[in-house]
């Protein structure tokens, strides 16, 4: 009977061992992949620093050349990108009050008509 307790306690001490070696590793893999990630968010964000900068070298050669203003740059944002995201807002509204699947409904651009 001692010499069951005793092989019971080894094969659980190696248990907690080869648990711990698991834990060990897992932990080792996460490290690695937490920097990998904050490597690539460095790397993301000196990006979107780039892009902020170029649009705005654009924007300030196109003013200095008279091809933009800042009322033509207005306009162009409410076209480009406050009118779509609008409009899929609206389409989402919609899609949750009638309770259909996103393919089934189809708006025309000016959003006057719903099929």
């Amino acid at each position: 009977m001692a010499l069951l307790a005793v092989i019971g306690g080894l094969l659980l001490a190696l248990a907690i061992v080869v648990r711990e070696y698991q834990l060990s590793k897992d932990r080792k893999g996460h490290a690695d992949e937490h920097e990998r990630m904050a490597l690539a968010l460095k790397e993301s964000r000196t990006q979107l620093r780039r892009a902020i900068e170029d649009v705005h070298v654009l924007q300030c050669v196109l003013q200095d050349k008279h091809l933009l203003d800042e009322t033509e740059l207005a306009a162009g944002r409410v076209r480009h990108i406050d009118g779509p995201r609008r409009a899929a807002a609206e389409r989402n509204a919609i899609v949750q009050t009638i309770n259909i699947s996103p393919t089934q409904l189809v708006i025309d651009e000016d959003i006057t008509k719903i099929h």
